[in-house]
């Protein structure tokens, strides 16, 4: 295909290129705790400025995938057939990385997220494309099942306002009544930084990131937004043996610290 440009991704679409680069520089040439091979193709198939709009690649998006790919492939333990849905997939590689040959996955975007995927990423009979825009809802309606269910929301919600999270998880517990969600969080004051104009460089500005969360609100708020939830769990980008994931670790232990920090959260849902 040919060259990507800025102008062909705007918004919160062009950061799959951000998390494609930090992905894959980090599979190519870290190779410590995280591989990703397809990440790694795409990277070479898609000639993008990548170090010109996002710097220099960092770790935080290998932890990130690091932490839902154990979180999924635990689950697939217990359910190796049952449905995964990936919401705001962008060029994400997990399917990839932990289909197993049985599971079921549906990634979901917006439309020209979705064309691209189609055209680098083609479909197989075991992961389906669903073009959709996540807060209409309408995508809950054709995948709704009693079934277990993973759900994975890897860095969407946090382009959400506060309202918009909480009516998306109110749906999903509303048409998935067994279901598994993961997605993580942003602090506050990086959401604030966001909303006032955060540029990663001379030539990207980070897309607005309405909802922050402290730590200390995590359980108190999805324990009222999801009166079903029967389990929940908070993960700092720990577990992981690289000096980035022990730093934030400790930072996690420290009281003054630990509300400046991302998380991830699953929520188990059982409404049946």
């Amino acid at each position: 295909m040919g060259a990507v440009k800025s102008t062909s991704l705007s918004g919160i679409s062009q950061t799959l290129l951000w998390t494609l680069h930090n992905r894959a520089s980090k599979s190519r040439f870290g190779r410590i705790f995280f591989r990703d091979p397809a990440a790694e193709k795409l990277y070479l198939q898609v000639p993008y400025e990548y170090e010109l709009y996002f710097g220099k690649p960092d770790v935080s998006h290998a932890l990130w995938s690091h932490i839902f790919d154990r979180e999924l492939r635990q689950w697939l333990k217990s359910h190796p057939s049952n449905q995964v849905i990936e919401l705001g997939c962008g060029l994400e590689t997990q399917y990839q990385r932990c289909g197993n040959g049985s599971v079921k996955w549906t990634c979901i975007d917006l439309p020209d997220v979705i064309a691209l995927r189609r055209e680098l990423l083609p479909e197989s009979n075991r992961c389906r494309y669903l073009s959709a825009d996540v807060k209409s809802g309408n995508w809950a309606h054709q995948l709704s099942t009693q079934q277990p269910v993973f759900i994975s929301t890897q860095g969407l919600l946090m382009y959400f306002y506060p309202a918009e999270v909480k009516n998306l998880l109110s749906l999903i517990a509303a048409k998935f009544p067994n279901a598994t969600i993961l997605f993580d969080t942003i602090p506050p004051d990086f959401s604030k930084r966001t909303m006032n104009g955060y540029w990663k460089t001379k030539q990207y500005r980070v897309p607005p990131m309405p909802w922050g969360i402290a730590r200390k609100n995590i359980e108190k708020t999805f324990w009222h937004w999801l009166p079903y939830a029967n389990r929940g769990d908070v993960f700092p980008y720990t577990k992981v043996n690289h000096f980035v994931a022990k730093l934030l670790g400790f930072a996690s232990k420290v009281p003054l610290i630990r509300n400046k920090l991302p998380y991830v959260v699953k929520v188990t849902v059982n409404s049946l």
